[in-house]
């Protein structure tokens, strides 16, 4: 009986491996794609189009924080929030570019899990 009950609370390892390994492959793929992504944010940046850097911004700061990277999530947030602040369009604009820079830089941070 003893065993029976052993084996029913036994989690299910190869179940859970299979699970981390997806997960892993998952957050892999996501800093992988944070190059392209920066790549275009610069550009949309030094192209002032502040629909595009907004978007960008927007998703890097929804996505981030569901593969663990706060500090991503965090910086794209600011982003958008000086691009909802009312003012002075050429401070702004200033604003906004350094934290798109700070954004960058928290990009340029992130590792796959297991890297280097």
């Amino acid at each position: 009986m003893q065993n029976q009950t052993q084996q029913a609370s036994t989690p299910d390892l190869a179940g859970l491996n299979s699970q981390l390994a997806a997960n892993t492959a998952r957050v892999s793929q996501y800093v992988e794609t944070l190059s392209t992504r920066v790549d275009r944010l610069v550009d949309a940046t030094m192209a002032e189009d502040w629909q595009e850097v907004r978007r960008l911004s927007d998703h890097l700061a929804r996505n981030s924080n569901n593969y663990g990277y706060e500090a991503i999530g965090e910086r794209a947030r600011r982003v958008c929030d000086e691009m909802d602040k009312p003012g002075d369009a050429e401070a702004n604009v200033l604003e906004i570019k350094r934290s798109v820079l700070r954004l960058i830089g928290a990009c340029g941070r992130a590792k796959a899990p297991g890297g280097e």
